[in-house]
């Protein structure tokens, strides 16, 4: 039983690593993007400031397109000819783009699917059933209360995990299966009843903490033989 769930949980691990890898990936490649361009504009200003017989350190280089691209405008530093000021107009619009609009928009791209895991069923819930954690078991079990319409939730302690199992079209909520609170959360003394389908000692923890909640409730637990 313990290989089985072992083995079952593999491609379930290896979908969070790559899309916790994607998301790393993305994040690198805009820094690098960022860093590109940075130089790049850098040797353009150098360029144009020495067309225009004004010479600058490489700092200074750096400090002029990122104070420009920031749009902090400290003027301290400006171009005469008509090149270098379009060449400003073009900084001052990548920036806009890049750091005000696509850097916070691809942030926010990342880390919106966090704040769409509830971690609290809503208030009235009742007659539902609790899942604890995913394996097959559970799977099988959703599967079956999808079919007769039976209302559900499976309460998992890893964020990650919590929003693989959301994408995939299953009611999850996250919480931490030792606190109290979260089971009062999820309404438990209104529930139906709980499975517990974890290891022995993990259901035997779960169990303890739900009669903390709920003295009533039937609770169905998983054994290893």
């Amino acid at each position: 039983m313990k290989r089985q769930r072992f083995f079952s949980h593999q491609p379930l691990h290896l979908l969070q690593r790559i899309t916790s890898r994607r998301n790393a990936m993305l994040l690198l490649r805009m820094f690098i993007s960022l860093i590109v361009i940075l130089v790049l504009y850098s040797f353009v200003f150098h360029y144009l400031m020495h067309s225009e017989g004004h010479e600058h350190s490489i700092v200074t280089g750096l400090y002029w397109t990122l104070s420009t691209m920031t749009t902090l405008g400290l003027g301290d530093i400006t171009f005469v000819s008509d090149e270098g000021r379009f060449f400003t107009i073009i900084v001052v619009s990548t920036g806009i783009l890049f750091l005000l609009v696509l850097l916070p928009f691809t942030i926010f791209q990342l880390f919106q699917s966090s704040a769409r895991i509830p971690r609290e069923l809503p208030k009235g819930t009742h007659g539902h059933v609790v899942l604890t954690e995913y394996n097959p078991l559970t799977s099988a079990l959703v599967e079956r209360l999808e079919w007769y319409n039976q209302p559900y939730a499976v309460l998992v302690s890893d964020l990650e995990e919590a929003i693989q199992l959301r994408e995939q079209g299953i009611k999850t909520v996250a919480g931490k299966l030792d606190d109290p609170n979260t089971f009062k959360e999820i309404r438990v003394e209104h529930a139906a009843f709980l499975v517990a389908t974890g290891s022995d000692i993990t259901n035997t923890s779960l169990v303890y903490t739900v009669r903390r909640v709920s003295e009533n409730i039937p609770i169905i637990a998983s054994a290893s033989g």
